[in-house]
C-alpha cells in the first residue's frame, strides 16, 4: 500500500479533517510550515480517500458525519481548505431543510457544479428527500442521472424534480 493510501497519511489530516466535519458547513482553514498548501491539499484529499476506504479508527466522534457531509478540499495562496462539496449556502439550506421534514427540497440559486454534487448526494443515499431544481439546469442534471441507477428526474412546467 503507498503512503498516501495508509493510516499514516490519514492520522497527519485526521484533525484537519474533524474540525471541517464540526464546522460544517463553514470551511476550515490552515497552513503548515513544512509543506505548501497545494501539498497539504492533495495529501488532505488522499487521507479524505484513505479514510473511506480503509475506514480507520478514530477517537473523533464526528467522523460517523463523514458520509452525509461531503468535504472537498482547496487552497490559496497561505492555505489549505476544507469545505462543503457544495456552496455554503445550499449546505445550510440543506441541513436546514433535512430537519424541516418537507417533501422535497427546493433548491434555488444553485450552480451546475452545485446540481451535480447534490445529485451524486442523493445517488448515495446520504439527502432522504427529492431534490427540486430550476429547469434552466435540465442539461446538467441529464448528464448527471445518465448511468445512475438510484436517481430518476421528472420535468415539471418550471422546475425538474430529481427522486
Amino acid at each position: 500500500m503507498s503512503f498516501y493510501q495508509s493510516e499514516q497519511c490519514f492520522r497527519r489530516y485526521e484533525s484537519a479533517i474533524a474540525s471541517a466535519l464540526g464546522n460544517y458547513p463553514n470551511p476550515i482553514r490552515f497552513s503548515s510550515k513544512r509543506r505548501s498548501p497545494s501539498t497539504d491539499a492533495a495529501r488532505c484529499k488522499n487521507a479524505m480517500r484513505s479514510y473511506q476506504e480503509k475506514q480507520w479508527a478514530t477517537e473523533y466522534a464526528i467522523f460517523t458525519e463523514f458520509k452525509n457531509r461531503p468535504l472537498r478540499v482547496w487552497y490559496d495562496e497561505t492555505h489549505t481548505i476544507i469545505g462543503p462539496a457544495i456552496s455554503e449556502d445550499i449546505a445550510e439550506v440543506l441541513m436546514d431543510e433535512a430537519k424541516s421534514g418537507h417533501q422535497a427540497l427546493l433548491v434555488k440559486d444553485a450552480t451546475d457544479e452545485d446540481v451535480a454534487n447534490l445529485i451524486d448526494i442523493l445517488d448515495r443515499g446520504v439527502l432522504g428527500m427529492p431534490l427540486e431544481f430550476d429547469i434552466k439546469h435540465k442539461d446538467t442534471i441529464d448528464q448527471e442521472i445518465t448511468g445512475r441507477f438510484n436517481v430518476v428526474a421528472r420535468v415539471e412546467t418550471k422546475t425538474i424534480i430529481v427522486f
